[in-house]
């Protein structure tokens, strides 16, 4: 089984490591826009894109023959498919259950009365306080 795991390296770019039983490797994939025009990207997030990318490509060759840069605009130019595939396969990501992580964590702890504790208090907190229109004007320093 291919492990992957991609992470936000800048504009459009994103360090992705990939490992299987052979060993592991990293490389950079980068999101050209005239690559995003051609894909049906809707309400998908480029990270998702990008997982997706890497699965299907890794589908198709080997880890290790991976360029250490790869742009997705070349690896449509090489796969006909490409296009019509990777969308299909993120969105069956993003709509897979997975358990939640990050604000939808924390919004779900809430929804269940649970007790907030540290930073997901401080901004359950700040934003009451946005809300009624307090924390703008509260000059307490700390």
């Amino acid at each position: 089984m291919t492990a992957i795991d991609v992470t936000p390296a800048g504009n459009q770019l994103f360090q992705v490591d990939i490992r299987d039983a052979q060993g592991e490797s990293r490389h950079e994939f980068t999101v050209p826009d005239d690559l995003l025009i051609k894909l049906d990207t809707d309400g998908l997030a480029m990270q998702d894109l990008v997982f997706a990318s890497v699965q299907f490509l890794t589908t198709r060759e080997d880890r290790e023959d991976l360029a250490p840069r790869v742009s997705l605009a070349d690896v449509a130019e090489r796969y006909d498919d490409f296009v019509e595939q990777v969308p299909e396969l993120a969105r069956a990501r993003a709509t897979d259950e997975r358990p939640p992580t990050g604000a939808r964590a924390a919004q779900e702890r809430a929804d269940e009365d649970e007790p907030l504790t540290g930073r997901e208090r401080l901004i359950a907190e700040t934003k009451e306080a946005q809300a009624n229109g307090q924390a703008s004007r509260d000059t307490t320093r700390y």
